[in-house]
C-alpha cells in the first residue's frame, strides 16, 4: 500500500480489527475505516473505500484459516453470528508470548503448537465479540481425559485478552489442589512475563476471599484473572463483588467465564421435589452470568454427557434468572493428539456404523487381569478380614514388582519421577488397609526378600517385553541383569501413601532433587483433574456403572513421552470391556459431531446421541432427567463379531450347535436353498427361526454392539418395519479345508481363515475384521451381474446402497455365519496377526439390516416438553 507508514497501516488494521470486535461486521467494520482513512489522509471517499477494501481484504486472509463450522465444531451458522475474529495479529502480546513458552521452555514440537493455535482460533471465532454492547455465548469444548486441555484453554484465554476481553474468570473444579494447579499453570504461562497485563483477583494459595476487593473498577488494558473453586461459597462471594460493582461499570467489562471440568457440579441436578429451583452450584454459576450483560461461557470437559443432556429449553425461574447452561451456540471437539494414549490406544474399540473399514490400533497389550478371586482377596484386606503376614494377590504383588522394574529401565533412560496408583475402593478406610499391606510387602523386599523374587521379577520382564516390544517405540530391550543395580535403587526408596481427603500426605514431585518412587492409595481425589508424573502401573480393583466416573477415574489416559513402552494396568475383565466400549461411543459421539457440523445446523437444531450400554448409566440420574430416547437410523449397518473366546471348548461348541439348528430350521421350513461361489444361501426365512437362533448363539462381553440380546430386541421391536422375513448365508469359499463338524444338512463346509491381532488378550482373540464387503450381495439374485463391483465405488457404504437398489422393494435382513478354520494361519507373515490357534473351529456371525430402522441411543429433548425418559440401571 504505497505511501502508507507501517505504523500507519497497523493503526487501520487494529481499528478494522476493532470494528469486528464491536460486532459491526465486515461491512460496517469497513464503513468506520473508510471514514478514519478520509479523516486522518484527507483523500477522497473512492480513495478511501479502496483503501478500507485493501485492508479488509488483507485481515480477513487470516480469518480464512480459522475453522469456523466444520468436521470438529457445531455452532450456529456464520449468517446468525458475525464472524469477527481473524486469528492473531501483529501487534498481539499475549498468544504470541505463550506461543514462544511453549516452543522454547516447555519444548513443545512445532506441530503440537501449531495444532493449539489452529483449534483455539475456531473456539476464540465461537466467542461473542467482546465490543458488543450487549451479548452472550454458551458453548462447549470435548477433550480428551488427560490430554492437556489445560493448553487449549489457555490460547483461548490469551487470544480473547489480545482481542479485548477483560475479565477472565475461571472455575477450576472442586478441589483445592486442582484450583491452585490450575492457578499455578495459568499464572506461569499468561501472567509471567506480562505483569502488566493482568491484575490477580486469586493468587497462589488462596481462592477468592470476602473483602479482598470490595468491587471491580473499569480495567483500561489489563484484565481481571480469577481461578476459582466451585464452592457454593465462594462463589457466592464472588457473586457479591459483581453485586458491588456499579451496573455501568459491569456493562463496560467483557467477561470470558471458562468452566474447566464442566460436567462436574456445573449441570442442574436438581430434584423434581425442588420445582423450578436449579441445583446449588448451577444456581450460583447462573447468577454470575445475569451480572454481565456482554460475555461467552465456554466449558471444558473430556466427558460431556450430563451437559448435553441438560435442559436446553431452561430460560430461567419464570424470567430472573440467566438460562441455563446447555451449549446451545456451539461444541467443539478437540482432535486426538497422535501421541496420546487414550482408552482406544489401550483398549481398542468396535468400528462405528460410518467407517469403512476397523480402526488400525486394536488395544496395546497394556491390560492385565484381575480375576475374581483375586478381587474378592482384595475386598477381604479392605476390610481387614484377613492377616497382616498373609500375602497379597498374586496381581497386586506382580504390579508392585513391575513397577520396579519399569521404573528402573526409566531410570536408564532418564531420571524421572515414577508413580504406581492403586485405586480399589472410595472409602478412606479401605484405603488405610490396602496401603498397610503394601507398605509391608514393600518393607519384606527391603529387608531382603528382594533377591528371592529375582527370577520372578526377570521371567516378568521377559514376559511384558515380548508383548509390547520395546523397539516398537524405538527403545532398547533390558535384561534383568543389566538394569539389577537400578533396580536395587528403587527397591530401597520407593514409598507408599495415601492420598484422599483425610490423610496428611499428598503427592508432591518437587522440581529440583531426586526423583521420587511412590505407590499412591487413593479414591475419588485422584480421579479428577489430577496429572500423576510418570504413571507407570496402575491397580484398579473398582467398577462403576457411570460413563463419564469410569473415564475420569482412568488416570493412565494421556502422555507417556519416553517410556510409551511400560506402562501397565491391572484390572477386572469387566472394567476392561467397560472401557473397550466407551471407546467406541466415544468414538460416535465425535463422528455425530463431524456428521451435522457439515450441515449447518445448531446444538439447538440438533442433540449429540449417546448410545446406552445394558447394565450402565451415561451419567448421574439426576443430570439425566432431561433425556429421552433418541431415534438413530440402523440403516445399512453391519454387525460382526470381531472376538471370541477361543480357549474355551463348551463357549465354542454351543455357538455352532446354535449355527447348526438354525441350518435344520432353514431347511425343514423348505427355504429356497441355493450353492453360490461364495457358500450358501437360504431365502425368506420367518424371523421366529432368526430370534431362536439369536437366543442361542453367544458373544464375548468385550464386544457388546454385538450384544444378541439386545438385538432380538430390537428385530422384535421393528419386525413389523421389514425385519420379519429374513435371508441366511454361510460364508465359505470355493476351495480349501473344511470344517471338523457338519453343519446341519449341509455336511461339513469350507472353512473361512481370520487369523488373530498379536495382541489379542490370551483369553478372548481380536480377528480385527469377519466380513468382507462382497459378502452383503451373497444373497442377491443376479450373481454374475453382482460379480462386478458396484458403480458406486468400493467402499462398504457403496456396496450396501447397491445391495438396496438390486433388492428393490423386497429388502431383505441378511444374517451371515462364517466357519472359520481353528488354526487360520496369517496369510502374509509380518507382526500384526499371528495363527488363531482355537481348540475347535469357530462360528462367527455376521449381521446386515435394511434402511431405515431406529435404534437405543439417548440425546437431550429438544421439543422442550416434560418428558422424564430416565433409564434404568438395566
Amino acid at each position: 500500500m504505497e505511501g502508507l507508514s507501517d505504523r500507519q497501516l497497523q493503526r487501520f488494521r487494529k481499528e478494522f480489527r476493532k470494528g469486528l470486535a464491536s460486532g459491526l461486521g465486515l461491512d460496517g467494520a469497513k464503513r468506520d475505516l473508510q471514514g478514519l482513512v478520509e479523516d486522518l489522509l484527507c483523500v477522497d471517499p473512492d480513495e478511501a473505500e479502496a483503501l478500507a477494501d485493501r485492508i479488509a481484504d488483507e485481515v480477513m486472509a487470516g480469518a480464512a484459516r480459522i475453522r469456523t463450522v466444520d468436521w470438529s465444531t457445531i455452532r450456529k451458522p456464520c449468517e446468525q453470528r458475525r464472524q469477527w475474529y481473524c486469528g492473531s495479529e501483529e501487534g498481539d502480546r499475549l498468544w504470541p508470548s505463550l506461543r514462544d513458552r511453549l516452543l522454547n521452555e516447555k519444548n513443545w514440537s512445532r506441530a503440537s503448537v501449531e495444532s493449539i493455535d489452529e483449534y483455539s482460533n475456531t473456539i476464540v471465532g465461537c466467542l461473542s465479540p467482546p465490543g458488543l454492547d450487549s451479548s452472550s455465548v454458551r458453548g462447549l469444548v470435548v477433550g480428551h481425559v488427560q490430554s492437556g486441555k489445560t493448553a487449549n484453554m489457555t490460547a483461548v484465554i490469551a487470544k480473547a485478552v489480545d482481542r479485548g476481553y477483560r475479565l477472565i474468570l475461571v472455575f477450576a473444579g472442586m478441589t483445592d489442589s486442582l484450583r491452585t494447579q490450575t492457578q499455578r499453570r495459568l499464572e506461569a504461562d499468561l501472567v509471567q512475563g506480562n505483569q502488566d497485563f493482568w491484575e490477580l483477583l486469586t493468587v497462589d494459595e488462596q481462592d477468592f476471599q470476602a473483602g479482598s476487593r470490595p468491587w471491580l473498577s473499569m480495567p483500561g488494558q489489563a484484565a481481571f484473572l480469577a481461578v476459582i473453586k466451585k464452592d457454593t461459597n465462594i462463589l457466592r462471594r464472588f457473586r457479591e463483588l459483581l453485586d458491588n460493582t456499579p451496573a455501568g461499570t459491569r456493562a463496560q467489562i467483557p467477561a470470558l467465564i471458562i468452566d474447566d471440568e464442566t460436567d462436574q457440579a456445573s449441570p442442574d441436578v436438581s430434584r423434581p421435589s425442588q420445582g423450578s429451583d436449579p441445583s446449588t452450584i448451577n444456581l450460583r454459576i447462573r447468577e454470575i452470568l445475569e451480572r454481565f450483560s456482554r460475555f461467552s461461557y465456554v466449558g471444558y470437559t473430556a466427558t460431556p454427557f450430563a451437559n448435553v443432556l441438560s435442559d436446553p429449553a431452561d430460560s430461567g425461574q419464570e424470567g430472573r434468572l440467566a438460562r441455563g447452561l446447555y451449549p446451545d451456540d456451539f461444541i467443539v471437539s478437540l482432535p486426538t493428539p497422535p501421541d496420546y494414549f487414550g482408552p482406544e490406544s489401550l483398549f481398542g474399540r468396535d468400528m462405528t456404523s460410518a467407517e469403512e473399514a476397523p480402526p488400525e490400533e486394536s488395544g496395546l497389550d497394556m491390560v492385565r487381569n484381575i480375576s475374581g478371586d483375586e478381587l474378592q482377596r482384595i475386598r477381604e484386606i479392605e476390610r481387614c478380614e484377613t492377616g497382616a503376614n498373609e500375602p497379597l494377590p498374586h496381581s497386586l504383588e506382580d504390579a508392585v514388582l513391575w513397577f520396579i522394574v519399569s521404573a528402573a529401565i526409566l531410570q536408564e533412560r532418564r531420571q524421572s519421577h515414577c508413580t504406581m496408583l492403586v485405586h480399589t475402593s472410595a472409602r478412606v478406610d479401605a484405603h488405610d488397609s490396602i496401603a498397610d499391606a503394601l507398605k509391608s510387602f514393600v518393607h519384606d523386599l527391603k529387608s531382603g526378600r528382594l533377591d528371592g523374587n529375582r527370577q520372578r521379577m526377570a521371567l516378568l520382564l521377559d514376559t511384558e517385553s515380548k508383548r509390547v516390544e520395546p523397539d516398537r517405540f524405538d527403545h532398547e530391550p533390558r535384561s534383568i541383569d543389566s538394569i539389577w543395580s537400578r533396580v536395587e535403587e528403587v527397591a530401597r526408596s520407593v514409598r507408599v501413601l495415601e492420598d484422599n481427603y483425610v490423610s496428611d500426605d499428598r503427592v508432591e514431585f518437587p522440581d529440583e532433587g531426586p526423583p521420587a518412587w511412590t505407590i499412591v492409595v487413593g479414591g475419588n481425589r485422584l480421579a479428577r483433574g489430577v496429572t500423576l508424573p510418570g504413571l507407570l502401573v496402575s491397580y484398579f480393583g473398582r467398577n462403576t456403572r457411570q460413563y463419564d466416573t469410569l473415564l475420569q477415574m482412568g488416570r493412565w489416559f494421556g502422555y507417556r513421552h519416553g517410556y510409551e513402552d511400560l506402562p501397565r494396568i491391572w484390572m477386572t475383565a469387566e472394567t476392561a470391556a467397560n472401557f473397550r466400549e466407551l471407546a467406541t461411543i466415544e468414538a460416535e459421539i465425535r463422528e455425530d459431531i463431524s456428521v451435522y457440523a457439515q450441515s449447518k445446523i445448531t446444538p439447538l437444531d440438533w442433540a449429540v446421541r449417546i448410545r446406552q450400554v445394558p447394565g450402565m448409566l451415561v451419567t448421574r440420574r439426576a443430570a439425566m432427567k432431561h433425556a429421552r430416547t433418541a431415534a438413530l437410523s440402523y440403516g445399512g449397518e453391519h454387525v460382526q463379531t470381531i472376538r471370541f473366546y477361543h480357549k474355551n471348548r463348551e463357549w465354542l461348541a454351543s455357538n455352532w450347535n446354535a449355527a447348526e439348528r438354525l441350518i435344520e430350521s432353514a431347511a425343514d421350513q423348505g427355504a429356497k436353498h441355493e450353492a453360490r461361489p461364495g457358500g450358501h444361501v437360504f431365502h425368506d426365512l420367518p424371523v421366529t427361526i432368526i430370534l431362536e437362533f439369536l437366543a442361542n448363539y453367544r458373544t464375548s462381553s468385550e464386544q457388546r454392539r454385538t450384544n444378541t440380546s439386545a438385538i432380538r430386541k430390537y428385530i422384535d421391536e421393528y419386525m413389523d418395519k421389514g425385519l420379519d422375513r429374513w435371508n441366511v448365508g454361510v460364508i465359505g469359499p470355493a476351495s480349501g479345508q473344511k470344517s471338523e463338524l457338519p453343519l446341519g444338512p449341509l455336511g461339513k463346509v469350507r472353512t473361512v481363515i481370520r487369523a488373530k491381532m498379536k495382541d489379542s488378550p490370551d483369553d478372548a482373540v481380536d480377528i480385527k475384521a469377519l466380513m468382507s464387503k462382497r459378502d452383503v450381495l451373497v444373497d442377491l439374485p443376479d450373481q454374475k451381474k453382482v460379480s462386478d463391483t458396484p458403480s458406486q465405488g468400493t467402499s462398504w457404504k457403496a456396496f450396501k446402497k447397491y445391495r438396496e437398489e438390486v433388492q428393490s422393494r423386497n429388502h431383505r435382513p441378511l444374517l451371515l455365519l462364517y466357519p472359520i478354520r481353528r488354526d487360520s494361519p496369517p496369510r502374509v507373515s509380518g507382526r500384526d496377526r499371528v495363527q488363531l490357534d482355537a481348540v475347535m473351529d469357530v462360528m462367527g456371525l455376521g449381521l446386515v439390516f435394511p434402511e431405515g430402522r431406529t435404534g437405543d441411543y439417548v440425546s437431550v429433548d429438544l421439543r422442550a416438553l416434560a418428558i422424564d425418559a430416565e433409564v434404568e440401571e438395566d
